[in-house]
């Protein structure tokens, strides 16, 4: 089974069907990230700064939540919620291994792009955020779930979450 990924963005339904992920969104690829910006002087110490996330991107099939999410670009319209659950094959049922959740959204950006012979057309979006959770699920030998980790920051109040 190739690793399967479902984004739920707060008021754009999706059309999965999978039992755990219903109307959430089917995606293809994401990236997320951040940077931290650092200095170190000769003959000083070091410091950090604020981090900086970078805009979270996603591909997927376009479908009936596009409409919705372009709208949201073009309004400025908050989502208060986006979530991600990339799944592997587990022993009995899959494991969501990498979970994010991100706070305080906005769409950042939008395009659709078709091509002769192509089966469907496939969206890009771009999202801010201002709060990041990120979660990874461990693996044991068996297939089941195993220990993992979890981190989460708020870049507004610049904290740990």
């Amino acid at each position: 089974m190739a690793n399967a990924m479902f984004l739920k963005v707060t008021g754009a339904d999706g059309t999965s069907t999978e039992s755990k992920h219903k109307d959430w969104i089917e995606i293809d690829s994401y990236s997320f990230g951040g940077n931290q910006q650092t200095s170190q002087a000769h003959g000083g110490g070091a410091g950090a700064g604020r981090v900086s996330f970078q805009d979270f991107h996603f591909t997927a099939t376009a479908g009936k939540e596009s409409p919705v999410m372009f709208g949201f670009m073009c309004a400025g319209t908050p989502m208060a919620k986006v979530e991600l659950h990339e799944q592997k094959a587990g022993g009995t049922s899959p494991i969501n291994f990498i979970e994010i959740t991100l706070e305080d959204c906005f769409m950042t950006g939008y395009s659709m792009s078709d091509s002769r012979g192509a089966s469907e057309p496939q969206a890009s979006y771009s999202i801010n955020f201002a709060k990041a959770k990120f979660k990874y699920t461990g693996q044991n030998d068996k297939g089941g779930a195993a220990a993992g980790a979890e981190s989460g920051w708020d870049a507004k109040a610049n904290k740990k979450m």
